[in-house]
């Protein structure tokens, strides 16, 4: 398994630095300034990004002309989910983090339904780093998109507590 550790760091800062409107007009000169090539239909849209991995496709998510967010590969993808593979893409997701921490020059914050998820909230684009059994994840996403995808979590999370303590109260009876 492989990532490009410089792309990364390259990609991370310039989607900072952008000035983004997150409308689909910001694809042009986002992707001429990071080299990535836009594949834009009418109902399907996609990105070819250039990290030296072995899928370079990117998926932009976008609804009535706005993008809510782009989601691109950031290592290689494996062909099976092993113990073996859980554990590199572990170690992937821990190497890729502090790179987009030195980067960016902000912590990231913990997912809270997920512990190999992380998040940086800059001012005009939130970075979603996950991992997956087979692959780590990079996510941009709009910070208006982000915050009705966080209130979501947050709501997720707090009834799956309210569902372990009704369970648990039943299991004491």
């Amino acid at each position: 398994m492989h990532s490009d550790l410089e792309g990364i760091s390259r990609i991370t800062r310039l989607a900072a630095d952008f000035d983004w409107t997150w409308t689909l007009q910001d694809l042009e000169p986002f992707c001429s300034r990071t080299g990535w090539q836009i594949n834009l239909e009418d109902r399907y849209s996609d990105l070819t990004t250039n990290f030296a991995v072995d899928r370079q496709d990117a998926r932009i998510y976008r609804s009535e002309g706005k993008i809510k967010h782009i989601s691109c590969f950031v290592t290689d993808v494996a062909s099976s989910e092993t113990e073996e593979v859980a554990d590199e893409v572990a170690q992937w997701f821990t190497r890729i983090s502090e790179v987009i921490t030195t980067t960016l020059g902000v912590s990231a914050s913990e997912d809270v339904t997920d512990e190999m998820e992380l998040h940086w909230l800059t001012p005009k684009v939130v970075f979603d780093l996950a991992a997956s059994g087979y692959a780590v994840y990079l996510d941009l996403y709009s910070p208006d998109y982000w915050r009705f995808v966080d209130e979501v979590k947050q709501l997720e999370a707090e009834a799956y507590e309210e569902y372990d303590e009704d369970d648990e109260d039943q299991d004491e009876d």
